[in-house]
C-alpha cells in the first residue's frame, strides 16, 4: 500500500472504492445518543452478567461532556458504568463525570516523574494530584499498572506504585502484563514498533510469573491484587 498520510483527511473515500479492501475505515463519529443506543443493544447480556459500560481510550475524560452524556444515558437504563483513565486531564473533567461513574480504573505507569516524562512526554504531577483528589471523593477506584519491560517492571518500581495506592486508602490494584497485541496497529499506521529496539523482552507468561512472586508483598500492603484484567 502507498498513500500520502499528510493529505489524508480521514474521509474514508479510499476505503469505499478499494475492491481489494487494502484500505479499511476503522471507527466512525457518533452522537452520545447513538453511542448509548449501541451500548444498550447488549443490555440483556449486561443484566445477566452484572456487567456494564467502560469508557476507555484514548482518553475518555479528554471529552468530558460527551463522556458525561453517554454515562448518564447508560445509567438511566440501570446499567453500571466505569471510566478507564490515564488522568492527565484537568480536575474539572473528573468533576463533570463523578456522579455518573460507578468505578474508576485509574492507570498509573510510574511514580518517578522524570522517567515518566522521558517515556510518555509528560510528568506525573497532574496525575498524582488527580488521584489524591479522586480518592477523597469517590469510593471505588482500581489502580491499573501496565507492566512494561525496561520501564516499570522492577520490584522497586512496582512496590512504589503499590505504596502510593495504599497510602491513599485505595483497596485494589491490577497489574497488566505487557503483550504485543498492539504491534500490528503500528504497521497499519506506517510506524515503527518501539519495542523492537528493546531486544527480546520477557514473554507475557514470564512477566505474569514474576508478578505472582510479588503478589503476597503487595497484598500485605492492604491491597487486593489482580494480575491481568
Amino acid at each position: 500500500m502507498s498513500f500520502n498520510r499528510e493529505t489524508c483527511v480521514s474521509c474514508g473515500a479510499c476505503a469505499e472504492v478499494c475492491y481489494a479492501e487494502a484500505r479499511v475505515m476503522e471507527g466512525r463519529e457518533m452522537t452520545a445518543e447513538e453511542a448509548v443506543n449501541e451500548v444498550c443493544r447488549d443490555e440483556p447480556f449486561f443484566r445477566r452478567s452484572g456487567g456494564g459500560l467502560t469508557l476507555g481510550g484514548g482518553e475518555p475524560l479528554a471529552q468530558p461532556e460527551f463522556a458525561r452524556a453517554v454515562l448518564l444515558g447508560v445509567k438511566a437504563k440501570g446499567l453500571s458504568t466505569a471510566v478507564e483513565t490515564a488522568a492527565h486531564v484537568p480536575w474539572e473533567n473528573f468533576e463533570r463525570t463523578l456522579s455518573c461513574v460507578d468505578h474508576f480504573l485509574f492507570d498509573i505507569k510510574h511514580i518517578d516523574s522524570e522517567k515518566h516524562k522521558h517515556f510518555t512526554g509528560a510528568g506525573v504531577r497532574l496525575i498524582q494530584e488527580n488521584l489524591k483528589k479522586l480518592a477523597r471523593v469517590h469510593p471505588h477506584i482500581i489502580v491499573r499498572v501496565p507492566v512494561i519491560p525496561g520501564f516499570n517492571d522492577t520490584r522497586k518500581e512496582l512496590f512504589a506504585i503499590a505504596d502510593r495506592a495504599a497510602s491513599l486508602g485505595l483497596k485494589e490494584i491490577n497489574f497488566l502484563p505487557y503483550h504485543r497485541y498492539g504491534s500490528g496497529k503500528y504497521g497499519l499506521l506506517g510506524r515503527d514498533y518501539p519495542m523492537k529496539t528493546c531486544g527480546d523482552p520477557p514473554s507475557t507468561k514470564q512477566i505474569t510469573e514474576n508478578l505472582q512472586t510479588l503478589k503476597p508483598s503487595v497484598e500485605n500492603r492492604g491491597l487486593k491484587v489482580q494480575i491481568g484484567g
